[in-house]
């Protein structure tokens, strides 16, 4: 068990390194106060509690202040130890903590999710994640919403869209309900513009 200020990480089921362990912890505690700046509202939990898995798990948080991933190199979502940011990300969804609208707007809290990865740093040097190399549809890829979203935040609410979107679905509001009543318009609206003068897409 290594503990830090935010966060604690028991890799009981399957050992690593105590560096390693270390590391993560440490990076952890780094990055929560930078997005809690970034995204100005937070619900951040007392402490995180993170668990190494032997089995096959996708990076994740679960319940309100627990999240996983395996290390394990015969999984297929293991985390090698070039990459560090993905912690960044799960860090995110504990800034969010956006309770049932996240089943209904997931896409929207990946993309925010991986926004402030972006913004802070993607930090893997196992494997080139980012920039995404194809031109997904904001739903299909977290990265490529999270591209979406910067471009809307640029061009929108003097660039706080991102800030008062993560605001909203915090007050379990939903994206195109809080696009009618700031924007008039739709999520499919903005992505239609986005689509036809964002560079990706030229």
């Amino acid at each position: 068990m290594v503990k830090g200020k935010y966060c604690c990480l028991n890799s009981a089921e399957y050992p690593i390194e105590e560096s390693w362990a270390i590391e993560l912890v440490k990076y952890f505690d780094e990055k929560i106060p930078l997005i809690e700046n970034l995204l100005k509202y937070s619900k951040f939990p007392q402490y995180v509690r993170m668990f190494t898995r032997m089995s096959n798990c996708s990076p994740g948080k679960y319940d309100t202040d627990k999240m996983q991933f395996t290390p394990n190199p015969q999984n297929k979502y293991s985390v090698r130890r070039g990459n560090k940011g993905f912690l960044t990300h799960e860090a995110a969804h504990f800034v969010q903590s956006y309770g049932d609208i996240y089943y209904r707007e997931t896409w929207a809290a990946e993309a925010i999710a991986d926004y402030a990865r972006i913004a802070l740093g993607w930090d893997n040097i196992d494997k080139k994640e980012y920039p995404c190399g194809k031109q997904h549809f904001y739903k299909e890829c977290c990265r490529c919403g999270a591209d979406f979203l910067i471009w809307v935040n640029q061009n929108y609410l003097d660039k706080q869209f991102i800030i008062k979107l993560n605001k909203s679905l915090q007050d379990n509001v939903a994206v195109n309900l809080f696009l009618k009543e700031s924007l008039s318009t739709t999520i499919e609206d903005l992505y239609l513009l986005y689509s036809a003068r964002s560079k990706k897409f030229s």
